[in-house]
């Protein structure tokens, strides 16, 4: 905390680069500083940037119990990334843009809407983890056989990472969705 705090210090100079910007948003973000984290990405004047700027701000809104502006912040990051070359950056930046809009969406209660943006990220990241995010989300919706599919996909995919998580949300489904 201490090493992220001295980086936070001293003001901005006029001519810092959108990238040292960031850093600095993120700093503050992780230090819980989040108005200060705003004003920060808000004076970014490179939009090249803008993709991991505004899933930050998505993250930060999301904090703060911001559904709507989280989700904005999102759709936006999304746009931005998909308009722009293709690299692995690109992306995690896709992937995490699209899980904070289904996850907003569904925080939001637009359930079907969520549901569509979660098949978006199984789209583009087809493994245990974005099925077990699907798995959780229709057990949220009361959809237990779905959840029940996407947690035995998630556990035949990666059983060390969700054979415990997934048998227990599947005990889960059994009791509480009768």
């Amino acid at each position: 905390v201490c090493e992220i705090e001295s980086h936070t210090v001293l003001p901005l100079a006029s001519g810092t680069s959108s990238s040292e910007r960031l850093d600095r948003a993120r700093s503050l973000a992780m230090l819980g500083r989040t108005e200060a984290a705003i004003d920060v990405l808000q004076s970014m004047p490179d939009p090249s940037a803008a993709p991991e700027a505004e899933n930050l701000l998505g993250t930060i809104y999301e904090t703060m119990n911001e559904w709507e502006m989280a989700l904005a912040s999102y759709q936006r990051a999304r746009a931005a990334w998909d308009a722009g070359s293709p690299s692995p950056a690109r992306e995690v930046g896709r992937r995490r843009a699209t899980t904070g809009i289904a996850y907003c969406q569904r925080k939001l209660g637009r359930y079907a809407e969520a549901e569509s943006s979660y098949h978006q990220v199984l789209a583009i990241f087809p493994n245990a983890d974005t099925h077990f995010l699907l798995a959780q989300f229709y057990e949220d919706s009361q959809q237990t056989e779905k959840a029940r599919a996407h947690a035995r996909l998630a556990i035949a995919l990666s059983p060390t990472q969700y054979q415990q998580k997934g048998e227990s949300l599947i005990r889960k489904l059994a009791v509480v969705h009768l």
